[in-house]
Parts: C-alpha cells; structure tokens; sequence
C-alpha cells in the first residue's frame, strides 16, 4: 500500500494515540505543536515512540491534518498554520466540543467532522495510557462537496477504517450532549466519570435542554436514546478523570465555552431557556476565575 502523509496538530494523549494508529496503517505522519523541537519522543505499553513534529514540507504535503487540539485552541490553531495547507487537503476536526466550524468558515479546505470514544491519559510528559479502547466517527460538514465526500470515503477505506456517518451530526450531537454533562459535572463534584451516576435527575434536565435544541435543528433523536447514551458513556468510563477535570486541576482553561456555553449560545438562537445548562456554565467559569490560567502547547 502506497504512502500517504498526514499531520496530526495537538500531542497531547489522543493526539500521540493517533500518531501510533495511523503509523501502522501505512500513513506517513508527523505531529505539530508550539515547540520548537523537531521530534517527538514518548512511551506507550512500554514501547518507545519517535515521531517527527513541525516539518512545514510535511505539513505542505500532508492531504490530512487532524486537530486533536482542546476546542478553545482549534481555531487559532488552524488560522496559525492554514497558509502551510494544500486547499485540497482534508481537515479533520476532532474537538470536545461545538462552534469551531462557524469560526472557521473562510476557510476553503474539507472539512470533516468527529469525535473518538477512545479514552487515553497522559501520565506524564512521555507516557500514555489507554483507559478504554473506543472508535474515532468521522462524517462530512455540510459544505463539503460531494466529490470531496466519495475522495475522503476511498481515503477512509484504504488507510483509516474509521467508523463513517454520512450524516455526522447525530452522533456528535449525542457525544457533545454527554461532554456537556460529565465535564462540568466531575469539576462541580471533584470526582470520577462513576460517581455522576447517581446524579441521574440532574443529568436528565441537563440532556432534555440540549435535546430541545437537537429537535429545533431537525436533527432526528429520541430523548430516551440520547438519555441512555450519556448514562452508557458515564458507565463504561466510569473510572476516568474527565479531561476538563484534569484542566481544571492543572490550572488550565476548560472547554466550556464550546460546550455549555454553545449550548447557550444556540439557545438565544432559538429563544429557548436553559437554565441548568447556564447555572452549570456560570459555575465552571467562576471556578476558572478562581485559578491562575496556564497558557496551552498544543
């Protein structure tokens, strides 16, 4: 099998968990962060990594760049580095949360939308650690031309074996809904993914506000199905530290203004109240007020 280059910007846990994935499925790729250093060095199962990171040609080259970066840095992210992209290369938003797209609209390039259900933590600067082995779902954004669309399901097929969606926007909306719902709520409790369990009418408010706004879009779910998703992802991560958590605890800024607060967001778009949604928002960011912000190196 030929080929085919691929930069992954943001090295953090997911971002090296995707470097190796797509090192063994004949992708020539390299990582890009804010540091100047020329390779990336880490551990993963006991083995040693190496990949190289910030080869502007390789960029140039690459006909997919994959964001792992956290959602607040996805924007500038991509404006810092768009002048190094082919327009005919792929971009692949893999984001916590939503409102990245619009941000980003001049840009020309595909774009595709997605999400993993891997759950990886970096136990320090050089080691990884897989907490639960899940999928990456990809699908096309709605602008997307339709022979762009047949191009990146060949691409797919050959080199990713991603799960695809022609129409994306259910899962992320049932992804994004349990992000809105376990991020905040682990930082409010100080605890693990489990514990939320038996906050089961909390989490319901929380779901049937978002749902609201999935119904106002004409996107096709039902409540209960939505509902149980969350529930089944607090379950099988049971014994994780959410990532905002993890933020929060190192001083660093949360995704909640593309989470909660997008929910917000769309919601005076669509003249809904959503208190529990707001209450939670105006919480984390009082607690983000409280410590002192560290800048990110994606």
């Amino acid at each position: 099998m030929k080929s085919m280059k691929a930069t992954v910007v943001g090295c953090g846990a997911i971002g090296k968990f995707l470097m190796i994935l797509l090192s063994k499925k004949s992708i020539f790729v390299q990582g890009w962060t804010k540091k100047r250093e020329k390779f990336l060095k880490f551990f993963f199962t006991e083995k040693s990594f190496v990949f190289q990171i910030n080869n502007k040609k390789h960029l140039k080259n690459s006909k997919i760049v994959f964001f792992c970066t956290k959602a607040q840095d996805s924007h500038l992210a991509i404006l810092n580095i768009i002048k190094y992209i082919k327009k005919s290369a792929f971009i692949f938003l893999l984001s916590n949360g939503l409102g990245i797209v619009e941000k980003i609209s001049r840009i020309k390039n595909p774009i595709v939308l997605g999400f993993t259900t891997h759950s990886v933590t970096e136990l320090h600067k050089n080691t990884i650690k897989v907490n639960y082995f899940g999928e990456f779902n990809i699908g096309p954004s709605t602008k997307m031309k339709k022979e762009q669309e047949r191009l990146i399901i060949r691409i797919n097929q050959k080199y990713l074996n991603f799960i695809w969606h022609k129409n994306i926007q259910i899962p992320i909306w049932k992804k994004f809904t349990a992000n809105c719902v376990i991020n905040p709520l682990t930082v409010l409790y100080n605890c693990k993914n489990g514990k939320l369990i038996k906050f089961k009418k909390k989490i319901s408010k929380i779901c049937k506000e978002i749902f609201n706004l999935i119904k106002a879009q004409n996107i096709s779910i039902k409540y209960k199905n939505l509902f149980f998703y969350v529930i089944q992802i607090i379950e099988y991560t049971k014994e994780n530290t959410s990532s905002m958590l993890q933020d929060i605890k190192k001083n660093k800024k949360s995704e909640i203004d593309y989470l909660n607060g997008y929910v917000l967001k769309i919601s005076k778009k669509y003249h809904f109240s959503c208190p529990n949604n707001e209450k939670i928002f105006k919480k984390i960011k009082k607690i983000e007020k409280k410590i002192k912000i560290k800048n990110r190196n994606f």
